[in-house]
């Protein structure tokens, strides 16, 4: 007789680092702390399990970033999530790299950006900070940065740290800004076959 003992039985793995396989069930297994805890998905959809492996890793970390409701204590958070959508090939190392050095830019032209309150953001703050990021930062670097943030407020009123009102209110200080794109360059054209000299 079979052993229906997981701990017996042989796991196998999926392209997808820490998802894998028992008996046609799809697991999520990471070490936290030191010691590897294993997750159960209850289902046999491939494409479900993927995601809630992202949900709980992000999760996982939301347990160690989320008190205070700060822009401080999302950060890690955030690095969750974006490691949740490489593990789901949603985004590759050099994404999740540059928007971590956006948080950078935004952290040296937002002064005490790690301790505001998240429930105590407006659209004039918001504003004022774009300001100040395009004053130092090339317009397409701003509007990396601006995803960043709403990126972030998402998340935190996903995971209920700030309401979806203040969230609502507070982007619409925030405005792409226009970019500057050389228009003769990108309809430049080859002359005709016919304009062309033979020698």
């Amino acid at each position: 007789m079979q052993s229906t003992d997981p701990r017996k039985q042989e796991w196998e793995a999926t392209k997808i680092p820490n998802l894998i396989v028992l008996t046609g069930r799809y697991y999520g297994r990471v070490k936290v702390g030191g010691k590897s805890v294993r997750k159960s998905f209850g289902n046999k959809s491939f494409s479900v399990a993927k995601q809630r492996l992202r949900d709980w890793l992000i999760s996982i970390n939301a347990v160690k970033s989320l008190p205070g409701g700060t822009f401080g204590g999302m950060i890690e958070l955030y690095r969750g999530w974006l490691e949740g959508q490489r593990i789901t090939g949603e985004v590759g190392q050099s994404t999740i790299d540059y928007k971590l050095e956006l948080i950078e830019s935004i952290r040296g032209t937002w002064p005490g950006f790690d301790h505001a309150k998240l429930e105590d953001l407006a659209a004039d703050r918001m504003r004022t900070w774009q300001v100040a990021h395009r004053t130092k930062y090339a317009a397409t670097r701003t509007n990396g940065a601006i995803t960043a943030l709403r990126e972030i407020l998402a998340l935190a009123v996903t995971k209920a740290v700030m309401s979806q009102d203040t969230c609502t209110r507070a982007l619409t200080g925030l405005q792409f800004t226009k970019v500057a794109y050389d228009y003769k360059r990108m309809t430049m054209q080859l002359p005709e076959p016919d304009k062309l000299l033979v020698e």
